[in-house]
């Protein structure tokens, strides 16, 4: 179809329904993902 879906969910609790679907008018990629990364774990920039 050439379009993708972007799909939010509570990292607390991936039993509930999505927090919030966004529709892409175009394809990604499979291997595409994301991860949240808590800012403790990141160095500030140089």
């Amino acid at each position: 179809e050439g379009k993708a879906e972007l799909v939010i969910l509570d990292a607390q609790d991936f039993t509930r329904p999505a927090v919030a679907r966004v529709l892409l008018p175009q394809r990604i990629h499979y291997g595409f993902h994301g991860n949240w990364v808590s800012d403790r774990s990141v160095p500030p920039p140089a």
